[in-house]
């Protein structure tokens, strides 16, 4: 799972490397187009896109069956299959959108004592609200004036990730209703806002359900990749989009 959400930085980059075309919207209102902060204003298909580019410019399969703003679902012969079969990702995809299970697990669950607590700082007690800042216990929610950057939004949960309680909502691989039949149905957004109060984070919120072709100023994403370590070459390739700082744990 990465361990941080995608940056504005990255999404400019990638753009510029690979001619995706991504736009970002625009965060002045909340002091949010630093190049740090998480890259808001892309579509779930955006996102998607964002991911295949990834995975081609490795070497790899696109996760996505993706044509512009429109998915076909993979047949099961080419469908990933771990955790359950998912027609949305390529059985060979290395980068992924994070399912909502592999989202839920990175957020929750502390694997040294085999529980899931309530909230993605390892607690069952609402994290303390700051601007931004990497202090225990601590998330950015609740009435903040924007997001913070990508690396100082809060303690990390105990699987190593950032950001997963406040700063912005991200999107779910997974549909709404969590069955994967149907390309164009609603995403499902986790991990609340920067501006919400403490329920949002928490683990038993499940967030707005988005259209795949829409996006929001207050929503962003995560990249996740299968749990192998990567050759150094993956590593310097993605070095100047910000992605060698990755954690290499599985998410499922």
């Amino acid at each position: 799972m990465g361990t941080y959400e995608v940056s504005r930085d990255m999404i400019t980059k990638a753009n510029t490397v690979g001619g995706l075309g991504i736009g970002l919207g625009d965060m002045s209102r909340w002091g949010g187009n630093g190049v740090d902060r998480p890259a808001t204003g892309v579509s779930w298909y955006e996102a998607a896109a964002f991911v295949n580019w990834l995975n081609v410019s490795t070497g790899h399969q696109p996760a996505y069956n993706l044509s512009g703003a429109s998915l076909t679902l993979w047949p099961s012969a080419d469908a990933w299959q771990p955790g359950g079969e998912n027609l949305y990702r390529h059985k060979d995809a290395y980068y992924f959108l994070p399912s909502e299970n592999e989202w839920y697990k990175a957020a929750y669950y502390d694997g040294g004592l085999g529980v899931y607590y309530d909230f993605p700082t390892g607690s069952d007690s609402a994290p303390t609200a700051v601007a931004s800042g990497t202090g225990a216990e601590t998330a950015v929610f609740d009435n903040q004036s924007g997001p913070a950057d990508i690396t100082s939004a809060g303690e990390l949960s105990p699987y190593g990730t950032m950001g997963q309680g406040g700063n912005v909502w991200e999107w779910m691989e997974s549909a709404f209703d969590l069955i994967t039949d149907s390309g164009s149905e609603a995403r499902g957004w986790r991990g609340g806002w920067w501006y919400f109060p403490s329920d949002y984070p928490g683990s038993s919120n499940r967030g707005a359900a988005g259209e795949p072709e829409n996006w929001g100023l207050t929503c962003g994403f995560r990249v996740a990749a299968v749990p192998e370590p990567m050759g150094s070459g993956v590593v310097m390739g993605l070095a100047t989009l910000g992605f060698a700082v990755w954690r290499r744990r599985s998410s499922r």
